[in-house]
Formats: structure tokens, sequence, C-alpha cells
């Protein structure tokens, strides 16, 4: 091979190194572009039932209140946001709220759970809304 043949070699391999840098670059930024809007879709939902769980731990029940109540308007057949809301109703101490949800639970899905739900929140509305224990 002449020198003029292997110097024309070169500079295409150098053009290919080029283009493959560049289509692995943008494939690197667009992977990490999807895997943090996926992780700011998990953490910041919106209004969602994580966002929920959230305030409830944190103890902020009338912001839990609030998006439970648009959620379960959205879907007021789901048996798991009633049950969200029988809770925070619990936490806040309104029992007559916290047996309607759970109530409604129990009618939409009649589980074991749910009615163990119902059965201890009218065992407490029965005592006076005293804690029993066991």
């Amino acid at each position: 091979m002449n020198e003029e043949i292997k110097s024309e070699i070169i500079v295409e391999l150098r053009k290919s190194r080029n283009v493959i840098t560049c289509i692995f670059v943008l494939i690197a930024a667009w992977l990490a572009y999807n895997i943090i809007e996926n992780w700011r879709g998990v953490e910041q939902c919106g209004n969602c039932w994580y966002d929920v769980r959230t305030e409830l731990d944190r103890q902020q029940f009338p912001k839990a209140l609030t998006a439970a109540k648009a959620l379960v308007a959205a879907q007021p057949d789901y048996d798991y946001g009633r049950t969200e809301l029988g809770f925070i109703y619990l936490a806040m101490d309104d029992l007559t709220n916290a047996e309607a949800q759970y109530t409604k639970a129990y009618e939409l899905f009649p589980s074991k759970e749910h009615k163990e739900y119902l059965e201890a929140v009218q065992t407490r509305i029965a005592t006076g809304g005293k804690v029993m224990a066991k």
C-alpha cells in the first residue's frame, strides 16, 4: 500500500470514530434524560396515592384529606381510596366519616381486611371514641 492510501484510510477511520462517539453521546444523553424523568415521575406524581401516603406519614392530615378526596372523586368506586379516606378521618379523630368510608369500602369489596377496619371503628364509636387496648 502506498502512503496516500494509508493516509486516506486513517482519515476515514477518524471520521467513523467521531460519528460513533457522537452517537454514543446522544444515546447516553437520551438515557440520562429518561432516567431523570422517570425519577421525577415517581417522586412528584402530582396528585396520586403516593402523595396521600406521604402527607399521612408527615401527619399533614388536611393535605392528605384534600388529595384523597380529589382522587376518590375521580374514582368513586375504588375501595382502596375509600379505605385511605377512612385512615385519614380516623387519624383526624373523625369517627363518623371514618365509619362511612370503611362501610363504602366494604360494600365495594367485602374483604376480611375491610370488615376488620369497619368493626374496629364501630367498636371505637361504641366506646365513646376511646381506644381499646388488647
